[in-house]
């Protein structure tokens, strides 16, 4: 039965995050190990919050996090925010920041982009799948040689294609659900690790 109040809703809420989701980013970080002191980030889909406040704290004392989102964050926190829409949203921008900040590249990006869905299964994987190929095609310009990336998707067949393009690129791949994923939700995450910059 779905349960909106579940264990990871009442702990998320207990520890003062916005949201139960950044219960999977930290299983997926204390697993593999993507984050380090210092990093540069970029969150894409950040809205409302829980992985920027996350991504803040496991990269003190001088990590930085960029958030993406079309939903205005509600939270304060000391990260750079961008209100925009990913498919509007164009390279320069992020490489404007990056050399505002005296960086060249990111040392990791993450999306945890997500359609609204319909309830129409088509049209939702599609959707997924655009969202997911738009974060990578990021990553293929702003990820630095050796970084990792982490993404949302919805389970299909054509993600499952597209996921051989993405273990190409790093030398490190795997996809992962989760346990604070619903178990009747349809969503993985690819996680990647030594980035092979071209």
């Amino acid at each position: 039965m779905y349960q909106p109040q579940d264990f990871f809703f009442k702990k998320a809420k207990k520890e003062g995050y916005p949201a139960r989701s950044v219960y999977k980013l930290k299983e997926i970080d204390q697993k593999f190990h993507i984050f380090h002191p210092n990093d540069f980030v970029l969150d894409l889909g950040c809205a409302p919050g829980s992985w920027l406040l996350y991504i803040q704290k496991v990269t003190q004392p001088k990590g930085k996090v960029v958030g993406i989102d079309l939903t205005p964050l509600t939270i304060t926190l000391s990260a750079i925010f961008l209100q925009k829409d990913v498919f509007q949203l164009k390279q320069e921008e992020l490489e404007k920041i990056l050399i505002k900040e005296g960086k060249r590249k990111f040392d990791v990006i993450v999306s945890d982009l997500a359609p609204n869905t319909s309830g129409i299964k088509d049209v939702d994987e599609q959707e997924s799948l655009d969202l997911m190929q738009r974060a990578f095609y990021f990553a293929t310009f702003l990820l630095k040689d050796g970084g990792s990336f982490v993404c949302k998707v919805f389970e299909s067949y054509e993600v499952h294609c597209f996921a051989k393009e993405i273990n190409s690129c790093f030398k490190f791949f795997k996809i992962f659900k989760p346990r604070a994923c619903r178990k009747r939700s349809k969503e993985l995450y690819f996680v990647g690790k030594k980035y092979r910059a071209n």
